[in-house]
């Protein structure tokens, strides 16, 4: 039977609630907040259906809903502001999916798009018999270049006149500028949807006093029983007595209003009960209990948490931070090899320059200049341009001698507050257990730290602590469990990949079949109708198909993203392209190892009979040549034209230049 909610509410800091928090709960996604520097992620066993209807002078970013929930963020100013409006809304269950999500497109669209709102819609179905949407909605105007002033005439749409908690008052209210009653709209929209799909049930936005009826149905009373009924009531009342009834049906009727009234306290506190799950989870005296170390730390301990925090765009947990530092580890092995790389170049530069010397020392034009000769352009050099090479290849060696430097020294103190972050969070790992198994926890201390945070992590997830003589085995499950659960976004990409070209033939098929059925029409239009009916049944399903592939390429390339930003998180890729971030995971995946971008940037494939070429094909696999070879030049364009990227290349850039003009000008002074 289809039932009636509707609730309204404002997200706002006064509260201690974030924009970016609500809608992480209600998408069921993985959002960060750069207000608060936190990861918020609720996964549910049935993943909600999410989307974001807007205006059409909006950007395109306000469809990404990281992004549009973090300028909400960044625009409100002040402590007590009103961030969003939320409503929960009861869906008909009589609806199918597909009938649920057009109801709520067009009643969304109807009456808050169209008035310049942008709603981010989330249909949560994770109980079968209450199905309902989450909507959240932008407060203020947004045109092509942002938000911009609260737009104080949608205010009177969500009026609440009064304080009665009557049905008729609660929420939203006809207004006599607006003359919009939401609770009757969402009414007639839901109504008309259940009569397209011809279910006989309605729902009704007035309280039940107000309809004049009963959930379940009371049996009709006779004159006489009722007159019975009437007098009881009125001697009860005369004599200050309780009212009982004294027939059968007025009995029957009774218990049936005592039934409608559990049913009704019952159906409310399971509509409400996911919203207060929500509002505990946002509350900030929630958060601070679970960060009640923070106060407790030293500055220094702090630094490394928030170090690690900033490196991994993620709330430092102590298995993050041994990623950081395995990240940071790649790293340092990376700059090892091409410190390697560059001494033995130097030391074949001395060499060739040792053989142009003796080149010039030897006779002219004999075998043994010829075969010093034939060495040099071995080398990879000319005798006649050998100076001016050899000048250009130290001076390269140099700027790469001088960045890895650098970058060693960048690495050593990240890995000096990795380290520190790893210790510090270990510590506060081991206290929190210390307060789950009291003394007894000595028993565990034998753990490694990241198997010591799957059990804190379980008992804050479930509230159940792992017995002891559980503990190995439910390791043993977690570690298996991430083996199984780890992403292939390779094999999820090729899979979607063939379902794409599968679509598209699909689709080439369709529009086929449809120009044959309509030059048929001319001939036998009763079969050509039948044609176009079929064709049309199946380019609904083709659509649907495509709009599921949508939505599970933009998930793989999510994944793909993430796989990448931990191999360099010191990169902000973002606005890389996917075709750049599949080339570099294939990459790091046939080399088994994570290759710098740098050393991606200046790869230039050499004869393989060339010192240069010999020293690549020790360095790299065929395939991982090939594939440096076709991404190069992408990877130049995605560190130069990207402002977040490796900022060490463009500050050594910066100071090259800085330096080439004090000394022409200090060339200019001795003049």
């Amino acid at each position: 039977m289809a039932i009636y909610h509707l609730s309204m509410q404002i997200i706002s800091r006064s509260k201690g609630h974030h924009a970016i928090y609500a809608a992480a709960y209600r998408s069921g996604e993985r959002l960060f907040c750069e207000t608060t520097n936190r990861t918020k992620e609720y996964p549910r066993d049935t993943p909600p259906e999410v989307f974001i209807l807007a205006p059409m002078n909006t950007p395109d970013w306000v469809y990404d809903r990281e992004r549009l929930w973090n300028e909400v963020e960044h625009k409100e100013k002040r402590v007590d502001s009103q961030l969003a409006r939320e409503m929960n809304v009861a869906l008909p269950r009589e609806l199918s999916n597909r009938e649920q999500r057009e109801l709520v497109e067009e009643f969304v669209y109807d009456v808050f798009v169209t008035r310049g709102m942008i709603a981010d819609v989330g249909i949560h179905r994770d109980d079968p018999k209450n199905p309902h949407f989450h909507l959240m909605l932008t407060m203020r105007d947004i045109d092509e270049t942002g938000f911009g002033l609260k737009n104080r005439s949608w205010n009177p749409v969500f009026a609440n006149r009064g304080t009665s908690h009557d049905f008729e008052t609660r929420g939203f209210v006809k207004d006599a500028d607006s003359l919009v009653d939401i609770r009757a709209t969402w009414a007639d929209y839901a109504n008309r949807a259940l009569d397209r799909a011809d279910y006989p049930d309605r729902i009704d936005h007035r309280s039940l006093e107000a309809q004049g009826i009963d959930r379940v149905p009371t049996q009709h009373l006779g004159s006489s029983d009722h007159e019975k009924e009437k007098q009881a009531k009125e001697e009860a009342f005369a004599n200050g007595d309780k009212y009982i009834p004294v027939t059968e049906y007025g009995r029957l009727n009774h218990e049936i209003k005592k039934i409608n009234q559990e049913v009704e306290k019952a159906q409310s506190e399971v509509i409400s009960l996911e919203k207060k799950i929500a509002e505990r989870k946002e509350d900030i005296r929630y958060q601070l209990k679970t960060n009640s170390y923070w106060d407790s730390l030293s500055d220094v301990e702090k630094v490394s948490i928030q170090f690690v925090s900033k490196r991994m765009k993620e709330s430092a947990t102590l298995p993050l931070a041994l990623e950081c530092k395995a990240s940071l580890n790649r790293f340092v092995r990376a700059n090892q090899k091409e410190e390697k790389r560059i001494s033995e170049n130097y030391s074949m530069l001395k060499e060739a320059k040792q053989l142009y010397q003796d080149y010039w020392k030897a006779e002219p034009r004999t075998i043994e200049q010829n075969r010093i000769g034939r060495e040099l352009k071995r080398k990879g050099f000319d005798v006649n341009d050998f100076k001016q090479e050899l000048t250009s290849q130290v001076h390269k060696l140099q700027a790469d001698f001088k960045r890895n430097k650098e970058q060693q020294e960048i690495a050593a103190e990240g890995l000096e507050k990795v380290n520190q972050a790893i210790k510090t969070l270990e510590r506060l790992t081991w206290q929190s257990l210390e307060q789950v198994y009291g003394s007894k926890v000595d028993q565990i201390r034998y753990l490694p730290p990241e198997d010591s945070y799957r059990l804190l992590d379980n008992y804050l997830t479930t509230g159940h602590a792992i017995p002891f003589e559980k503990v190995e085995s439910f390791i043993s499950d977690s570690r298996s469990q991430k083996i199984r659960s780890a992403p292939t976004w390779e094999g999820s990409y090729n899979r979607l990949n063939k379902e794409v070209r599968y679509l598209s033939n699909w689709k080439k098929k369709l529009e086929r079949l449809e120009k044959e059925a309509k030059f048929l029409m001319k001939t036998d239009p009763k079969k050509a109708e039948i044609s176009l009916q079929e064709i049309a049944g199946e380019r609904r399903v083709l659509r649907e198909r495509i709009d599921q592939l949508k939505i599970s390429l933009g998930v793989v390339d999510k994944v793909m993203k993430s796989e990448l930003h931990k191999a360099y998180p010191e990169y902000d890729l973002s606005n890389m392209e996917m075709k750049l971030v599949r080339g570099i995971l294939k990459l790091n995946e046939q080399e088994g190892r994570t290759v710098d971008l740098g050393e991606i940037e200046t790869f230039e494939q050499a004869p393989k009979w060339s010192v240069r070429g010999e020293e690549q094909q020790r360095m790299y696999s065929e395939e991982g040549m090939a594939i440096m070879d076709a991404i190069s030049s992408s990877i130049s364009t995605f560190l130069k034209n990207d402002p977040k990227a490796n900022n060490i290349h463009q500050a050594l850039e910066n100071e090259k230049r800085r330096k080439i003009r004090a000394k022409n000008r200090s060339m200019g002074m001795e003049r």
